[in-house]
């Protein structure tokens, strides 16, 4: 039914403690720091860039995972996005402290995608900062365009280092990220996205971040994203079956639809009901099994909300349901 809508003992250890143990996850103003960003934290401030990189070297692996199923280098980079590369903190480019570490780290590890990755990412938090400075100061007469301009840096930046990509995944999703920034055309996007998907078949984070785009850039045409979630299904079904393909709407859902997805975009339901189930099987965490309850009950299965929830607590992951109503009034609904 179609449906509207090896390295070193720190790196051992770390490994060990995100695979077997499972960090909660909260909205923002309840948030808990994930492993990952535990560990980073003070080697980040102390410059520590070796062991940063016995870190995030394992992690580039699809078996590297959080108890969730969610890959742990899309964690590493989210820590550096959400915490020490944030807008506010690469303001004072070139010459600030986050932009002289970056430098410091590349120099000490060249052949590392790490630093310039994360120098990428920075540019493009700038470019964003200085899109919405415009709101409240105009552009110098010159015509100089400082958003367009890091914009421009970044993507010279992984243009010229294009190898990257063959080392790390996270690089797609900043390449489709300018991409969308600076006004490519959507072909552009799709094939940039069928190169990463050939190198990456899992990786998540650069399906959902490409879907995203091209909602927005389609006026969320739901053939159009439609096809691009069929095309993600039919390249990652002989490996991982239908997960792939629950994680892509749950996390369009997350970014932008939210619990509107089946009103909006043509989701099949049986194939994302066996991912999810798939989810649940494989990483039986809390929100994975509230997760299939969710939308087996925003859809209108009862029998798999009811089996969901049997095996659920009667406590509501905040992430998951984001309102307790919503999670109540699923709750009596598949009892009743």
């Amino acid at each position: 039914m179609t449906v509207r809508a090896g390295y070193g003992g720190l790196a051992g250890a770390l490994l060990a403690m995100l695979i077997t143990a499972s960090a909660p996850v909260a909205a923002r103003q309840d948030y808990v720091p994930t492993l990952v960003e535990k560990d980073t934290t003070p080697l980040w401030f102390a410059n520590d860039f070796a062991r940063l990189e016995v870190i995030v070297g394992p992690l580039r692996s699809a078996e590297a995972r959080t108890p969730s199923g969610g890959w742990l280098l899309a964690e590493f980079y989210r820590t550096f996005h959400e915490n020490y590369l944030l807008e506010s903190e690469v303001v004072d480019y070139p010459d600030g402290v986050q932009w002289k570490k970056l430098d410091t780290w590349a120099a000490a590890f060249p052949d590392s995608p790490t630093p310039h990755i994360l120098r990428a990412m920075a540019l493009i938090n700038l470019a964003k900062l200085s899109t919405r400075s415009h709101i409240i100061s105009s552009l110098p007469e010159a015509g100089w365009q400082p958003h367009l301009a890091y914009a421009r840096e970044a993507r010279e930046l992984l243009d010229q280092r294009s190898a990257i990509g063959r080392q790390d995944p996270y690089y797609y999703v900043l390449l489709i990220r300018l991409l969308a920034f600076s006004g490519a055309e959507l072909q552009d996007l799709i094939l940039a996205h069928a190169e990463a998907t050939e190198r990456w078949p899992l990786y998540d984070e650069v399906h959902i971040e490409t879907m995203q785009h091209i909602a927005v850039m389609t006026m969320h045409n739901n053939r159009t994203l439609t096809t691009f979630a069929n095309t993600v299904h039919a390249a990652t079904f002989s490996i991982r079956g239908d997960e792939p393909y629950a994680g892509l709407i749950d996390g369009l859902a997350e970014r932008t639809f939210g619990h509107e997805i089946f009103s909006i975009h043509d989701v099949s339901w049986p194939r994302m009901r066996r991912g999810l189930e798939q989810m649940a099987q494989t990483h039986p965490t809390e929100d994975n099994k509230q997760r299939l309850a969710l939308y087996a009950c925003l859809i209108g299965d009862r029998r798999t909300t009811t089996m969901a929830f049997q095996s659920t607590s009667g406590k509501a992951v905040r992430s998951v349901w984001r309102k307790p109503q919503t999670f109540q009034s699923c709750r009596n609904w598949s009892i009743d």
